[in-house]
C-alpha cells in the first residue's frame, strides 16, 4: 500500500474504538489503528511488519489450555470465535476476531481484521461453594431432558411452589402447577428444543398463602437437555401496586405544591420562574427571566423539548411529560421531569406552564441497579454454562482435576469483577473465601485477611446486626437478608447483607444501599413536608370523586368557609356554589373535565357558613390511573373577594376616566374650530387694510399682528393635532413620500426664514407602503418647521436634507440641518409638552411633543443627535400599519 494512502486511511481507522488491523497476501500487518496498539500495550511501530499470528494463534498453541480454548470457540457464550491472546506484560486475555478479504484485479489481496476485547469464560467446579451460588441463583432449579424427565431439582423457595417429592425421575407433566401455567411450561419446553433458544415467561400460581408470580426461564443445551429457572416476583409485584398507590396520592400534593414552576411565552422566552430553581441549579429567578428557554438544556434534548412545546402551542396535545438534562450554574448537568401544560385564553394558548421536579437521584440509582443487574445475569449464565460443561464432559480424573483448578481460578477471577463484597466463613468463623471488593473495604490485602475470624477482623461489630444475622444462619441453617449501617470516616453507609447456609459455613453477598436509603429517607422528609405544607396552606385543596363529591378537604376550610372538614365529606360542591354560578361557569367545565381535558381557572361564589357569600377561584386538575382512566378530581381554591371588589373599583373608575377623556377631546376640538375661524377673519382683514397704508411705520405694526396671530393659529393647530392623534384611529392607506414632502414644504411657505433655505431630497422606495399619510403629515411638517425656525443666521448656506427609505415593511426618514443645534443638557427634554431649548424663534413647545406621541401611535421610533451650532440629525423607523395589524390579530 502507497504512503500517500497509508496517510488517508490512518486517521479514519483512529477513529474507531475497537481494534483494527490490515494485513497482506504473506499474513504480515501493514496498518493498524491506535486502539489495536492500546489493546495489546505496543507502539505502532513495533507491530507494522510483524505476522499477525504472533498476536493470536502463536498465543493458543502456547497455552496449557488450548484444548478447552478449541471447545469454547465451538460454544462460545457470545455465538462467535474467541480467542486467548496476550498483552505485552505477559497478561492474558481473550478476544472476538472478525476478518473481511478485500482483492482486486492487478493488486494485493489484502484481509482487514478487527479485534473486540471479550470477558474470559469461566467452568465451574463441582465444590460445595459453588454448589451453593448455583443453588441461590433461582427460587427453584431443575434439569430435565428432552422427553421431560428430571435430572436433578433444587427447590430453594420458602413458599414451597413444588413439594420435596418432586425430583428425579418424574415428568414435567406432572407439576402441581394451574392448567394454565403448566401449558405455557410445556409450550417453552417444546419451542426450547425446537429452536435452540432460551424462552422467557411470566406464570401466576395462587397458593394457601395468597398469589404468587414467577418469572420462568427455559433454557437449552447441547447435551439433549434443558434447565428451567423459577424466580419468585411476589414481593416485586406487592412492590410495584404499592408504589402505584403510594405515586397517586404523592401526585396530588406535589402536582400544588410544586418544586419548579417557570412560564414560557410562545416565542419561548421565559416570563416567570419560582424562586426554588436556586435551590436546584442555584440560578436566581432574575438570572434566567426573558432568557431563551432552553439556554441550559443539553444538545441532544433541545429538539425533544422544542416538539413538545410546538404541540401544545398549536394545540395537538393537552398537555405533555418529558425527561431531559440541565446544566446548573456549576455546570453539571442534572435530571428533570417537567409536565408541560398549556394556559389559555380566550380558547388560544396563550403561555406554556412548565411544572419540573428533579429526578438526578432517582436517575443514579436505576443506572446502578440496571448495571449490577446485567452483571448478576452475565454471572448466573457463566455459572450455568460452566457448571454444564463440567457434569457432563467424561475426562479422566487428572484431567477433571486441571479444569477444576482452572475453573477455581476463574471463579476467583470472576467474584473478583463482581462490585458487592463477598464472604465465605466456616463454622469456626475464619474467612474461607473472599472477592476483592471484600478486602478493598477492609484496606488489608487478601493474604493478611483469608483464615482470619471474623471477631479478629470485625471486633467492633459483634453486636451488630450483622452478625447477629450471620449467628442466626449459622445456628437454623436458613437463609435471611439483613440491612445495617456503618460510620467510616464520619460518613454513614448503608449495607444490605443476603446471608446463605452453605455445607462448610455461609455465604455472604453485601451490597451498599446507601443511595436508596438516602433517597427513602429524602422521599418520606418530602411527603412530610408536602403534608405540612397542604395542611397549613391559605388555600383550599379538596380531593373529589369523579362525581364531584369531598373525598378531603385542608384544615384551612375552617378559616376561608367556616366549615369543618367533616361537615363537607361525602357532599357535592353544589350545595354551597352559588347557583347562578354554577350553571353558567361550573357545570361546563366539571364536562371538559371528566372527558380528560385540563380547564382554565374557575371563579364563582361560595356560600360560607354564616350565609354570606364569596369569591373563589379555583383550577381543577383530573387524576388518571395506569390505564388512563380517570379516578379521581383535584381541586385548589383560594378567596378573591378582596380582589374583586378592587376589580370593581378600577372599573368604576376607568368608566369615569373615559367619560372625563371624551369630554375633554370634545371640549379642545370644539375650542380650536371656534378660535381658528375669528382668527382667520383677522387676518384676512389685516391684509385688506395693508393695501390702503403706505406708510413703513404702519405696516410693520401690521406685520407684527399677522406674525402674532400666525403664531397662535400655528398653537391652535398642533392642539388640534394632539387632540387628533388621540381621538382619531388609524387610518391605513398607502403613502406616496415625494407628494408627502411637497405638502410638507409648502405648508411653510408663510415663515419667512423658508426663503433661505435649501431642501436636498432623496428618496428611496421600490414597493408600496401603508401607513397613516395625515399623522406622517404631521411628523415631517413639525421637523421641518424645526428645522427652519433654528436656522443658523450665520451660516452662508443653510441647508436641510431630507433621506427615505421606505419597504413593504419599514420605512427609514432622516431629516438632516446645520442649524444652531441643541445643547446636550436639553436634548433629553426637547419631547416634552411645552419645551423650548432656546428664545431665538418663535414656537409654543408643542411640536416634537406631538411628534412623539404620534409615532409611538404608530409603533414607531425617534431619535435626535444634535451638536450646537453644527446642526441636528433626526431619525425615523415605522413599521408598515398592515404588518402591525397582522401581528396583532396573530395572523
Amino acid at each position: 500500500m502507497k504512503n500517500t494512502e497509508n496517510q488517508i486511511l490512518t486517521p479514519l481507522i483512529d477513529s474507531l474504538t475497537h481494534g483494527v488491523c490490515l494485513k497482506n497476501a504473506s499474513g504480515e500487518i501493514i496498518l493498524v489503528n491506535e486502539a489495536f496498539c492500546q489493546l495489546y500495550g505496543y507502539t505502532r511501530e513495533e507491530i507494522v511488519g510483524k505476522p499477525f499470528s504472533l498476536y493470536i494463534n502463536s498465543c493458543e498453541a502456547a497455552s496449557p489450555t488450548s484444548l478447552h480454548l478449541q471447545q469454547f470457540t465451538n460454544a462460545s457464550l457470545l455465538g462467535k470465535p474467541c480467542h486467548m491472546a496476550v498483552k505485552k506484560g505477559g497478561s492474558l486475555f481473550y478476544v472476538e476476531v472478525r476478518k473481511k478479504c478485500y482483492s482486486e484485479k492487478g493488486k494485493e489481496d489484502l484481509e482487514l481484521i478487527e479485534v473486540h476485547e471479550r470477558p474470559a469464560p469461566y467452568l465451574l467446579a463441582p465444590l460445595n461453594r459453588e454448589d451453593a451460588l448455583l443453588q441461590n441463583i433461582a427460587d427453584v432449579v431443575f434439569i430435565h431432558n428432552f422427553q421431560g424427565q428430571f435430572k436433578l431439582f433444587y427447590n430453594n423457595s420458602e413458599d414451597a411452589l413444588f413439594p420435596p417429592t418432586h425430583t428425579v425421575g418424574k415428568s414435567i407433566k406432572h407439576l402441581p402447577l394451574p392448567a394454565s401455567a403448566l401449558q405455557k411450561l410445556i409450550l417453552a419446553h417444546g419451542l426450547s428444543i425446537q429452536t435452540g433458544k432460551t424462552q422467557n415467561f411470566e406464570i401466576k400460581v395462587e397458593q394457601p398463602t395468597g398469589i404468587h408470580f414467577y418469572n420462568v426461564k427455559v433454557i437449552p443445551n447441547n447435551h439433549q437437555e434443558v434447565l428451567t429457572l423459577f424466580h419468585n416476583q411476589t414481593h416485586l409485584k406487592s412492590w410495584q401496586t404499592e408504589a402505584l398507590k403510594t405515586k397517586t396520592h404523592y401526585k396530588v400534593v406535589t402536582e400544588n405544591i410544586r418544586e419548579i414552576i417557570s412560564i414560557y411565552n410562545l416565542s419561548g422566552k421565559m416570563e416567570y420562574i419560582s424562586p426554588s430553581v436556586y435551590d436546584t441549579l442555584g440560578y436566581t429567578d432574575e438570572e434566567l427571566l426573558h432568557s431563551p428557554g432552553l439556554i441550559c438544556i443539553h444538545p441532544q434534548d433541545l429538539w425533544p423539548l422544542k416538539e413538545l412545546g410546538l404541540n401544545i402551542a398549536q394545540r395537538n396535545i393537552s398537555s405533555g411529560s418529558i425527561q431531559y438534562q440541565i446544566k446548573d450554574k456549576f455546570g453539571r448537568y442534572r435530571w428533570f421531569e417537567s409536565l408541560f401544560k398549556p394556559d389559555k385564553k380566550e380558547g388560544k394558548v396563550n403561555k406554556i406552564i412548565v411544572i419540573s421536579h428533579d429526578i438526578t437521584q432517582l436517575k443514579s440509582i436505576e443506572k446502578k441497579e440496571r448495571k449490577s443487574r446485567i452483571k448478576q445475569e452475565v454471572i448466573q449464565e457463566e455459572l450455568l454454562k460452566n457448571h454444564f460443561e463440567l457434569v457432563e464432559r467424561h475426562v479422566s480424573e487428572r484431567q477433571l482435576n486441571q479444569e477444576i483448578q482452572l475453573s477455581k481460578e476463574r471463579y476467583e477471577l470472576m467474584l473478583d469483577s463482581v462490585t458487592d463484597a463477598i464472604w465465605v466463613f466456616d463454622f469456626q468463623w475464619k474467612v474461607k473465601l473472599c472477592n476483592s471488593a471484600a478486602h478493598k473495604n477492609l484496606q488489608l490485602p487478601k493474604n493478611e485477611i483469608t483464615h482470619q475470624t471474623f471477631q479478629e477482623l470485625f471486633p467492633d461489630k459483634l453486636d451488630s446486626p450483622l452478625y447477629i444475622g450471620y449467628q442466626l444462619v449459622m445456628k437454623n441453617r436458613a437463609t435471611t437478608t439483613v440491612t445495617y449501617k456503618d460510620i467510616r470516616k464520619g460518613k454513614t453507609h448503608w449495607y444490605q447483607a443476603q446471608i446463605y447456609p452453605v455445607k462448610d459455613g455461609i455465604l455472604s453477598i453485601t451490597t451498599e444501599v446507601t443511595y436508596r436509603k438516602v433517597a427513602e429517607q429524602k422521599l418520606k422528609e418530602s411527603e412530610e413536608k408536602y403534608r405540612l405544607l397542604s395542611e397549613n396552606s391559605r388555600d383550599l385543596i379538596c380531593l373529589h370523586d369523579t362525581d364531584g363529591t369531598f373525598l378531603y378537604i385542608t384544615p384551612s376550610v375552617k378559616e376561608i368557609l367556616g366549615y369543618d372538614a367533616k361537615e363537607l365529606l361525602g357532599t357535592l360542591p353544589l350545595a354551597i356554589i352559588h347557583r347562578e354560578d354554577y350553571q353558567a361557569k361550573v357545570q361546563g367545565s366539571a364536562s371538559k373535565i371528566l372527558q380528560g381535558q385540563i380547564n382554565e381557572k374557575l371563579e364563582y361564589r361560595i356560600r360560607k357558613k354564616d350565609g354570606s357569600y364569596v369569591y373563589f377561584e379555583t383550577n381543577m386538575q383530573p387524576i388518571f390511573n395506569t390505564s388512563g382512566v380517570l379516578i379521581r378530581l383535584q381541586s385548589t381554591s383560594r378567596d378573591i373577594t378582596a380582589r374583586k371588589l378592587a376589580e370593581e373599583k378600577i372599573i368604576a373608575k376607568n368608566r369615569e376616566l373615559e367619560k372625563a377623556n371624551k369630554e375633554l377631546d370634545q371640549f379642545v376640538y370644539s375650542a380650536s374650530h371656534n378660535l381658528r375661524a375669528p382668527l382667520s377673519s383677522i387676518l384676512g382683514l389685516i391684509n385688506i387694510t395693508k393695501l390702503s397704508f403706505q406708510d413703513e411705520g404702519v405696516l410693520e405694526y401690521f406685520q407684527m399682528m399677522e406674525k402674532s396671530i400666525r403664531k397662535l393659529d400655528e398653537t391652535i393647530h398642533e392642539i388640534n393635532d394632539y387632540s387628533k392623534n388621540n381621538r382619531v384611529e388609524i387610518r391605513v392607506e398607502k403613502v406616496d413620500f415625494e407628494a408627502l414632502v411637497t405638502q410638507s414644504i409648502e405648508d411653510l411657505f408663510y415663515l419667512e426664514e423658508l426663503k433661505r433655505i435649501k431642501f436636498s431630497t432623496n428618496i428611496q422606495c421600490d414597493t408600496p407602503f401603508f401607513s397613516d399619510r395625515n399623522r406622517l403629515q404631521v411628523v415631517l411638517t413639525n421637523i421641518l418647521s424645526n428645522a427652519v425656525k433654528y436656522q443658523n443666521l450665520d451660516q452662508t448656506h443653510p441647508q436641510i436634507n431630507i433621506d427615505i427609505k421606505a419597504s413593504n415593511q419599514q420605512v427609514f426618514i432622516k431629516v438632516k440641518d446645520n442649524g444652531i443645534g441643541i445643547s446636550p443638557n436639553y436634548q433629553e427634554k426637547v419631547f416634552n409638552m411645552f419645551f423650548r431649548a432656546t428664545d431665538k424663534a418663535s414656537g409654543s413647545g408643542l411640536g416634537l411633543y406631538i411628534v412623539k406621541e404620534t409615532i409611538n401611535k404608530l409603533k414607531g421610533t425617534i431619535h435626535i443627535c444634535s451638536k450646537e451650532y453644527v446642526g441636528t440629525e433626526v431619525s425615523i423607523w415605522l413599521p408598515s400599519t398592515d404588518l402591525v395589524k397582522q401581528k396583532e390579530q396573530g395572523l
